[in-house]
């Protein structure tokens, strides 16, 4: 007979690595199931906020890109208003490397990761579940679905999603000086949306996003904000992506199956910042996975009320501040950008 795990987890981003290191230091046996080889590429932002460093019991020093201690924010290219602060309230990563490095720590827990194996199904039964990928079938008794907003396991909980359109690259500078311990955020550049850049130790993160249903050419406004950024004749690889937001309560958990990070909607409702609530996410699964494997009843609806009590109250507020700051985004960037307590407020805590 095939080995039944605890649990499976389909994705090795952020959330699912850091779940299956949770779950693996616990003594439970953990596989990871990755579609893509890694270390792989991945065009992101990369930032990390501050406050991300109450959620892991690991330095992240040996994989750190820069350490952003000064904000220059923009209204329309213009307003200039500089927030700054004497210790870093921000960390900028390369996703490759910090993705790499969680799954390394994850397989030295006694987490198996299997990579190169896309999921093609699932199978919820009454006395495990199934997940059949492009080479393989795996049992488990608990099944986390942390593959992203197209995550084959959330077709099982029919998510609302609520799409924003991003347009990301990452550009080399031949001197990063001017760039470094600075990230740019300019809001009102485009409607219903903003613009970014992040400095990394050889490449400039720049990116604009906005609602999906509510912005046309997308690439004009990417490009007039190349140009502020002073990026004018350099080689660049162009991607775009679709971003799911939080705010929209959602079930999220049921027998035997949960979702995390992405593909559970655990993405800042402002920013569109999704690593900090995935691992967020993974910790609250975490919790719920442990309790359910050691009374074996399978039913996760701890973690549903986890979250509803830790996660969306905090994203209903942001949600609907959301729509006031991106309506209005002159008002808002007086009233919320200028107020430094409410920015550290943001770094510093969730």
């Amino acid at each position: 007979m095939s080995k039944v795990y605890d649990c499976i987890i389909v994705g090795a981003g952020p959330s699912g690595s850091i779940l299956g290191y949770e779950l693996a230091s616990k003594g439970f046996s953990t596989i990871i199931l990755e579609k893509e080889r890694l270390p792989r590429y991945k065009v992101c932002a990369g930032g990390l906020p501050h406050r991300i460093c109450e959620l892991l019991d690991f330095d992240l020093s040996s994989i750190t890109e820069d350490r952003i201690t000064k904000i220059e924010f923009t209204h329309k290219l213009e307003d200039r208003y500089i927030f700054q602060n004497d210790e870093p309230f921000a960390y900028t990563v390369k996703r490759e490397k910090f993705d790499y490095f969680l799954t390394q720590r994850t397989k030295k827990e006694g987490c198996e990761i299997k990579t190169g194996e896309k999921v093609t199904k699932v199978e919820i039964n009454r006395d495990r579940v199934d997940v059949i990928t492009s080479r393989n079938r795996y049992k488990a008794k608990i099944l986390v679905g942390g593959d992203g907003v197209r995550s084959v396991v959330a077709d099982k909980f029919h998510i609302t999603r609520r799409a924003v359109t991003t347009i990301e690259a990452e550009v080399k500078f031949d001197d990063m000086k001017k760039h470094q311990g600075m990230m740019k955020i300019d809001w009102g550049i485009i409607p219903f949306g903003y613009a970014w850049a992040l400095p990394k130790k050889d490449v400039l993160s720049v990116g604009i996003g906005a609602l999906k249903s509510r912005v046309k050419n997308l690439k004009g406004y990417f490009e007039r904000w190349l140009e502020y950024c002073g990026i004018r004749d350099q080689k660049m690889k162009v991607y775009t992506f679709s971003v799911s937001l939080g705010g929209l309560k959602s079930k999220i958990a049921g027998e035997r199956t949960c979702l995390i990070g992405d593909a559970g909607n655990f993405v800042h409702p402002l920013t569109a910042e999704g690593i900090y609530y995935g691992v967020k996410s993974a910790n609250l699964a975490s919790i719920a996975i442990e309790k359910a494997l050691r009374r074996k009843s399978y039913n996760l609806s701890e973690y549903q009320e986890l979250v509803e009590r830790e996660i969306y109250p905090h994203f209903k507020k942001l949600y609907l501040f959301s729509g006031f700051l991106y309506t209005f985004s002159k008002i808002g960037y007086t009233i919320w950008i200028k107020n430094n307590r409410t920015l550290f407020k943001y770094f510093f805590k969730t």
